[in-house]
């Protein structure tokens, strides 16, 4: 439960900085009331921080695709 939460938390904050950069944010990062797509995220990310950042590496991605498995039940187990 600390890991879903935690993950939830930290994709919400990613897209609520975002959000500030942009003059109408709902379109951009709230499209049809819901986060943006990881696509949106990870471009964004990539080429408008002075510092980019991968939300696929450092372990960022792996925490939110476990969560995502056993929260949500995308992705097949590799083992029993």
């Amino acid at each position: 439960m600390a890991l879903t939460r935690a993950m939830s938390l930290s994709e919400v904050t990613l897209a609520r900085m975002a959000a500030a950069h942009f003059t109408d944010p709902e379109d951009a990062m709230f499209p049809n009331g819901n986060l943006w797509p990881r696509k949106w995220e990870d471009a964004f990310y990539w080429s408008c921080l002075m510092t980019p950042f991968r939300t696929r590496s450092n372990g960022f991605g792996s925490l939110r695709d476990l969560r995502d498995l056993y929260v949500h039940g995308y992705g097949i187990p590799v083992s029993d």
